[in-house]
């Protein structure tokens, strides 16, 4: 079975049934052409100056040195300057069925202003979380964001899944960091250059 876009008529229906689950439950407003808002929850992951000269892509546990944890009310503002990174999550609680999956994209008002929204932007079959937003001013001048702003979306699609692995950030509420995850062939391959490779 191929996927498909979800559209708008269909979306509602799957919002109002939560056979698509979101909390807080966004209004038609929120609903586009089979896209939903997403809102900035309260909790920043910023960078710091640290002692990690650099970071190893196979070995990403050391990334938790290089942020700090940061809460915002949303009377207050967050401000990017012109090149940060930030980690953030949404506002919304998402859980997918396995016949859907998502794809979180930056709204184009925002991307206008030099803010981009997400990196890492598929979201899988089976999903229950507040997804990890990547945040990156890529403009030239200061960009301010609050809890609540709206400033990604995800778009729905068809998918045919009987059966999912879990990921390493299902059930997170807040952002967080890289986790390393556990690369079978990567060990059996170091072990058989260990050995003398194969005969």
């Amino acid at each position: 079975m191929t996927s498909s876009a979800i559209g708008r008529s269909e979306l509602l229906y799957r919002i109002a049934t939560k056979d698509i689950f979101i909390s807080p439950s966004p209004g038609k407003r929120e609903v586009g052409k089979g896209t939903v808002d997403l809102r900035l929850g309260s909790v920043f992951l910023t960078g710091k100056r640290s002692s990690v000269p650099f970071v190893d892509a196979s070995d990403p546990d050391p990334m938790k040195r290089l942020f700090n944890r940061v809460r915002i009310g949303s009377e207050y503002g967050f401000v990017l300057q012109p090149g940060q990174f930030v980690l953030a999550s949404t506002l919304e609680y998402i859980s997918l069925p396995l016949s859907v999956r998502g794809q979180i994209q930056s709204r184009s008002s925002f991307g206008r202003m030099g803010l981009v929204s997400a990196a890492a932007s598929l979201v899988g079959p089976g999903w229950k979380g507040c997804p990890t937003l990547e945040l990156k001013n890529i403009g030239e001048v200061a960009i301010v964001v609050r809890p609540g702003l709206a400033v990604s979306q995800m778009q729905f699609e068809t998918a045919s899944e009987t059966d999912t692995r879990p990921s390493r950030y299902q059930f997170s509420i807040y952002p967080h960091y890289a986790l390393q995850e556990e690369d079978g062939w990567l060990k059996a391959l170091d072990a058989d250059i260990a050995n003398g490779g194969a005969e």
